[in-house]
């Protein structure tokens, strides 16, 4: 076996690395075996050590590194889909790979990869639509879920740097979206849930300044999710601010519900 290494935010998002030998150094350094453009990123910020086909990694940086939400002391084991966060700018997904060596080989491999990722992407529809319910906004595409990730991101970006959520639930969020692109749908299921159970305890934003947690904020059905998405538009005579944290915390809401839920049922099957 052997693992491969995606930069899945940042400055590099999107560079990939297979750990081919028994030690890699990440960072900054022209020297570093995956090399990184990030300043947040320290010169040499992480070792990896494969140590009989387990994967372990230990911090280099004074800023240190974070591994599934915990900052790490010692070596660490690493796990298929487990979240190596350099910074709050840049992580990186771990993923065990059949190991098929160098050379020819591995080109074989990048070119299985990629073709698996073109399955997942011509599958997008499938992997993405929601059935119809009487809960829920009709059968949205993968377009109008990015759209409402992004969106969605932003504004969770906005709260985290007021101080008003915290950067870790900000990291799940992240995570359960990767995870289900990557197609590692148990982990997505786990961030999803965490996510759900950090936001019953959290004061969401409302526009009546009462004090409710962000399940109780939001409304009976996705309806603001499916505006956010760009899915429905609403009425002429709406006189409702789509654009409000309020409306927002709601659309997160029904995001986080539904992943998770479409996510359980793909791993269940």
């Amino acid at each position: 076996m052997a693992y491969q290494l995606s930069i899945t935010s940042g400055v590099d998002e999107g560079k990939t690395f297979v750990m081919t030998q028994k030690e890699a150094v990440i960072g900054r350094s022209p020297s570093a075996d995956l090399i990184l453009r990030d300043e947040t990123v320290a010169w040499e910020h992480a070792r990896l050590k494969d140590n009989g086909g387990r994967l372990y990694v230990e911090n280099l940086a004074a800023v240190g590194t974070k591994v599934r939400g915990l900052r790490i002391k010692d070596e660490t084991r690493l796990n298929h889909g487990d979240q190596i966060q350099l910074s709050d700018r840049c992580s990186v997904l771990v993923e065990q790979r059949m190991s098929y060596g160098g050379g020819k080989n591995r080109t074989t491999l990048l070119l299985l990869a990629a073709a698996l990722v073109l399955i997942v992407l011509l599958a997008g529809g499938g992997i993405f639509a929601l059935s119809s319910s009487e809960s829920g906004p009709p059968p949205a595409s993968a377009v109008h879920w990015r759209t409402a990730y992004q969106r969605l991101d932003e504004r969770m970006q906005e709260w985290v740097e007021q101080g008003r959520f915290p950067r870790e639930g900000l990291v799940m969020f992240r995570d359960g979206w990767r995870f289900e692109n990557v197609g590692a749908t148990p982990q997505a299921v786990e961030r999803w849930d965490r996510l759900q159970s950090v936001m019953l305890s959290l004061h969401a934003p409302t526009l009546d300044g009462r004090v409710r947690n962000f399940p109780e904020v939001a409304g009976p059905d996705a309806s603001t999710l499916s505006v956010i998405m760009g899915r429905t538009q609403p009425s002429a005579d709406s006189t409702m601010d789509w654009n409000s944290d309020e409306r927002y915390a709601d659309a997160l809401v029904w995001f986080v519900r539904m992943r998770a839920e479409q996510a359980r049922r793909r791993a269940g099957s």
